[in-house]
């Protein structure tokens, strides 16, 4: 059935070229499930093509690490009207078949969306970073140090996270940058913290790397802690979005700094902003 797999012709409007790019898309992205049966393996193809032709409509580069990212399927998913058929289940396992996926992505059948998307708040931060910075245990200490500045102070992803190293910040005038991929601005309020961290280590990858997947086991020195937030990278960056929408920062410096790639990904965090009440003198015509 993989095989065969076709878009229905003239969809969505779509020319003979794009129609054979959202094909190799979804075959790529369903091939991973070739196993299952026939009947089995339609609703990821079915799934998979509204989410390739909604990327296709707006714009995203046609790649599975594009369309098939979290941020893009949490904004898919949020985007669909209440009460339309739930795509959640089949998208998340796709997702998870072509890399690792944070937790809340894992559960994403379970846990509500707005614990994946919740930033911290500043006393939250401020009890995170106080802990960490308490930690007697070296490795520890620094570790969870690092994730937090790499997290909430550049707003980077597990997926990068591990290849972070040093020699990637550096500055544009006055202010701190760490090259990710993109190139994130690091928040003023964690260039003491990320500067610090760095000096831990000065080579190599700031994170370790091993078989243990260090985030989960930061996860775990904070759990049941009290009056400490459990850590989450993806809170992390969540906190780290917000703070820059909190800061007036441009449409354009939004999608450089962060590393998304379309205004639907922002979509999930607007709830978050802060928004203050204009006042205005004009009292009307006479």
């Amino acid at each position: 059935m993989l095989a065969n797999y076709r878009i229905r012709s003239g969809a969505e409007g779509l020319t003979k070229r794009d129609e054979r790019r959202v094909e190799e898309l979804v075959r790529a992205a369903v091939g991973p499930m070739a196993y299952v049966r026939r009947n089995s393996i339609y609703p990821y193809l079915r799934d998979a093509t509204e989410l390739v032709q909604w990327a296709q409509q707006r714009g995203y580069g046609l790649t599975l690490e594009t369309v098939f990212s979290e941020d893009l399927v949490w904004a898919f998913l949020t985007q669909r009207p209440k009460g339309s058929l739930d795509h959640s289940a089949h998208l998340w396992r796709l997702v998870r078949a072509h890399g690792a996926v944070s937790p809340s992505a894992s559960a994403a059948g379970r846990t509500p969306r707005q614990v994946y998307q919740s930033p911290y708040a500043p006393d939250e931060m401020a009890a995170l970073l106080e802990f960490a910075q308490s930690l007697t245990n070296e490795y520890r200490r620094a570790t969870l140090l690092m994730l937090v500045a790499l997290g909430a102070g550049c707003g980077i992803t597990r997926q990068r996270v591990r290849g972070v190293r040093a020699s990637d910040v550096h500055l544009h005038g006055d202010a701190t940058y760490i090259a990710v991929g993109h190139c994130a601005k690091v928040l003023p309020a964690f260039v003491e913290v990320l500067a610090a961290a760095c000096t831990h280590r000065p080579e190599g990858n700031l994170v370790p790397s091993g078989r243990t997947n260090v985030t989960e086991r930061c996860a775990g020195w904070t759990e049941g802690r009290r009056g400490v937030p459990v850590y989450s990278t993806d809170r992390l960056r969540a906190t780290y979005i917000v703070a820059l929408m909190d800061e007036g920062a441009s449409l354009t410096e939004l999608m450089a700094w962060t590393g998304l790639k379309g205004c639907d990904a922002l979509e999930p965090y607007l709830r978050f902003v802060k928004v203050e009440a204009l006042s205005c003198s004009f009292a009307g015509r006479p």
